[in-house]
């Protein structure tokens, strides 16, 4: 075991500046596939709609997506969060 630093997107609250924990967010899959539904999601290599969903229903721990993931798709994933989230 190593530690190391790497470029990621990160999903902040704005207020208290602490990450997004899927864990603790308490979002279903079947909101995230509404959501998806009512707002396409853009199309981007690094992140599929089922990798979204997964690690936004089922996962624990600070969530993160690749630097190399389009900010496009930060952003999309950024107003997901803030209507399905609070």
């Amino acid at each position: 075991m190593s530690v190391r630093a790497m470029k990621a997107w990160v999903f902040l609250q704005s207020c208290t500046g602490i990450g997004f924990n899927p864990e603790y967010g308490g979002i279903s899959a079947g909101k995230i596939r509404a959501y998806i539904k009512e707002h396409s999601m853009p199309k981007d290599p690094e992140v599929t709609k089922q990798d979204l969903i997964q690690d936004i229903s089922n996962s624990s721990g600070l969530y993160t997506l690749s630097a190399d993931a389009k900010e496009e798709t930060a952003d999309y994933v950024a107003d997901m969060l803030n209507e399905l989230w609070f």
